[in-house]
């Protein structure tokens, strides 16, 4: 089963072989900036490549270990990747309604503004944990 994601335009494609089980929502600053809201995301792993020709990317100051990717043509926010595993984590809503992931995680959980609530029980992490597994993945060989 092949399913594809798709960019506003049409014009960056994702393909995956599989529905992710679970995605994560991480309230931190960047990302709800980024995503313009909540950003959800599912864990795709490092076999990934964009075409550098549609993809933009760039990494923010205060987070030199990652990068975020962008449709060059419409703008739609495509992923999040951790340059040292080259780990991606895709955007749902890329998908549209053709995956059917379990709400499982939220990251800074800290941040999150008080103006919204979900009703699933998840798991949390707050913004130290974060910064603890974080520190961990960038002194690992």
């Amino acid at each position: 089963m092949s399913i594809q994601g798709i960019c506003l335009c049409g014009k960056v494609k994702v393909e995956l072989d599989h529905e992710p089980e679970t995605f994560t929502i991480c309230h931190c600053d960047s990302c709800r900036r980024f995503s313009g809201g909540v950003a959800m995301s599912f864990h795709r792993g490092a076999d990934l490549e964009f075409d550098p020709e549609q993809v933009g990317r760039f990494t923010l100051e205060d987070s030199p270990w990652s990068e975020r990717g962008f449709c060059k043509t419409c703008g739609t926010n495509l992923f999040y990747r951790l340059k040292k595993s080259n780990d991606y984590f895709l955007y749902l809503g890329l998908f549209g309604d053709q995956i059917h992931p379990r709400f499982d995680s939220q990251e800074y959980i800290d941040h999150k503004p008080d103006f919204y609530h979900f009703a699933e029980e998840t798991k949390t992490t707050t913004e130290a944990e974060g910064q603890e597994r974080l520190k961990a993945y960038l002194t690992r060989s």
